[in-house]
């Protein structure tokens, strides 16, 4: 790919690791603001989503955004007038009502800290119900995004992250509404993703079931926010957005969809810290005797069964496994009367049908393959 093995400084790192570089896409877990835009640092003065703008999303990790382009009225409808803004939905009230922010300048701000980056991918979701499509490839056009954007085929796989960085074609742009004409370079976001239901009230009524789009698509979007009078709320986002609160779901929705969260979209992102919580998420693997490597995917419903007979929270588990506590320990802090050391008998159904699979792959008896799970899950 053009890098010399001779020079240490001839080398990528993305998302900052160069292991993540060999990760797909669809492989990969990013930090999402939804709204992004609609901040007091942006001059937006009511119904705000964060307390700070864009160079504060970007300088934590954020490295997904979703974006609401209009026109502020019927009388400044040109391709230059694009702004951001949340609108009502009300057909007595101006979209903008609350404020709105120059979209050109606001991507140009964006393409300009991806310029003074190495190997990080940017995504965006767009809601352009109101937009017609030549005015918003205009604006991303202008601000230097459409020239790097990703074009995706249906059915084919994903690249990883360093050959987008590399080819310079990482950013990844989704809109809501498929425009009758061809915009190749503006993917469908519900013929290519699929999201979570969005716009509850209460953590209880949160799910991993679909919200929108072909749940057969490897990448998603787990919505993680909680509205008050269908308003972002400061105080539910403090609730959900709560390490353990948010990595627990994520990790709970891994198991139930059978791959990670492509995204993790949040309000009010000072609050918690859905950064660490995606980062944490990233780097499962576990590596067998003889170099054989187990995914990600795979470790994630192992450890989830274990969990659940130790009765301990799932990343509780997966926090100690990462930091090297023995297998009779996992299940120490809770009072739990076991730790991982129970017999071929006792072990969970998922995890028995794990070992299974792997005894075939293996040529090894299940038993002798449940043992290598044991000694290797760290």
């Amino acid at each position: 790919r053009g890098f010399d093995p001779r020079d240490w400084n001839s080398k990528i790192t993305c998302h900052g690791k160069g292991e993540y570089c060999l990760r797909t896409y669809d492989d990969f877990t990013f930090p999402e603001t939804h709204n992004s835009f609609s901040t007091p640092e942006d001059g937006i003065i009511a119904g705000i989503n964060h307390l700070t703008g864009l160079e504060s999303q970007w300088d934590d990790g954020i490295r997904a955004f979703m974006l609401d382009p209009y026109h502020p009225s019927e009388l400044q409808n040109s391709p230059d007038d694009v702004v951001f803004c949340h609108a009502l939905g009300l057909a007595t009230v101006p979209p903008c009502a609350f404020g709105s922010v120059d979209a050109f300048s606001w991507l140009s701000t964006l393409n300009s800290l991806h310029n003074n980056s190495s190997g990080d991918v940017v995504s965006l979701l767009i809601q352009n119900h109101r937009i017609p499509g030549d005015h918003l490839e205009y604006v991303l056009n202008e601000t230097g995004i459409l020239e790097r954007s990703y074009i995706h085929q249906l059915g084919t796989p994903w690249p990883s992250l360093g050959d987008m960085s590399i080819a310079r074609l990482d950013v990844v742009i989704f809109i809501e509404m498929e425009y009758s004409e061809n915009y190749s370079k503006l993917l469908p976001a519900w013929k290519h993703t699929w999201d979570t239901p969005y716009g509850e009230s209460e953590q209880e009524e949160m799910s991993c079931n679909l919200g929108r789009g072909d749940p057969n698509q490897p990448v998603w979007h787990l919505n993680n926010w909680l509205s008050t009078f269908g308003l972002a709320d400061a105080n539910k986002a403090a609730e959900v957005n709560e390490y353990d609160t948010l990595l627990n779901r994520a990790l709970q929705c891994w198991q139930e969809v059978g791959n990670r969260p492509t995204f993790i979209a949040v309000d009010y992102w000072e609050q918690g810290e859905v950064t660490n919580v995606t980062f944490d998420s990233s780097p499962f693997t576990i590596e067998l005797a003889g170099g054989e490597v187990i995914t990600s995917k795979t470790v994630i419903i192992a450890t989830g069964a274990t969990a659940k007979y130790l009765g301990i929270e799932h990343h509780t588990l997966l926090r100690r496994i990462q930091r090297g506590w023995p297998e009779n320990r996992w299940g120490d802090a809770v009072g739990s009367r076991i730790s991982t050391g129970y017999t071929w008998e006792e072990a969970p159904r998922h995890l028995k049908e794990f070992a299974e699979k792997l005894a075939i792959g293996l040529n090894i008896t299940a038993l002798e393959a449940y043992q290598i799970i044991l000694e290797n899950l760290h």
